[in-house]
């Protein structure tokens, strides 16, 4: 072993002493970013299908709209977190705020009819199909 290489391996740990000792404050307020959102959407002659997972949020904080053939979900979470010792003083205060959107292209929608429901962390909408143009619409969650 080289002094190269005692120097990449000093590099190497201090980085993840680093990342560990950071890793509270950088990771996103849902842990995971590829666990934001996650979407099925199913398509039939009839409708669109669209199931979003959104746990642990609120119905009021969720927003849906359609829009030029665009479905627009999205969505605000707020985390507070408060640490006390036996005095009641607080010895650790985290707070956490962060808003998320996606969009989806569903053409030829009965925008009239779209029906949403929020259950156990999941977004259901349902998007029935129309052959007529769409203007502008919000959708509230039952």
């Amino acid at each position: 072993m080289n002094r190269n290489n005692n120097l990449m391996n000093m590099n190497d740990a201090f980085d993840r002493l680093a990342n560990n000792f950071f890793a509270p404050l950088s990771h996103n307020i849902f842990n995971n970013d590829s666990d934001i959102m996650k979407t099925d959407v199913a398509e039939s002659d009839k409708e669109y299908d669209v199931k979003i997972d959104l746990p642990g949020l609120k119905k009021d904080n969720i927003k849906i709209d359609y829009e030029n053939n665009i479905l627009t979900v999205s969505a605000t979470k707020a985390n507070e977190t408060k640490d006390t010792d036996d005095n009641k003083h607080i010895i650790h205060s985290e707070r956490t705020f962060g808003s998320f959107s996606r969009q989806y292209r569903l053409p030829n929608v009965d925008r009239k009819n779209i029906k949403a429901t929020y259950n156990g962390g999941v977004l259901n909408i349902t998007l029935p199909k129309d052959t007529e143009a769409t203007t502008a619409a919000h959708i509230e969650i039952q």
